[in-house]
């Protein structure tokens, strides 16, 4: 899904952990490791900032604030 947004409870910049679109796990490596994921002030699932970002199908990511 392209631009899927979700909220988050706590603003700020967030990259990816882990997730399983990677080769390693049979995924297709779709997903850009590097990318700083920065909230945005919009309200989303009940939390005060969120994040949009591209989440491939059948895939799970892990993001760590930094």
């Amino acid at each position: 899904i392209e631009g899927y947004q979700f909220g988050v409870q706590t603003k700020g910049k967030y990259k990816v952990e882990f997730e399983t679109d990677d080769l390693q796990y049979g995924g297709f490596n779709r997903i850009e490791k590097e990318c700083l994921y920065e909230t945005t002030e919009e309200n989303s699932h009940g939390r005060a900032f969120s994040l949009k970002l591209y989440t491939p199908s059948r895939t799970a990511i892990l993001l760590k604030r930094q």
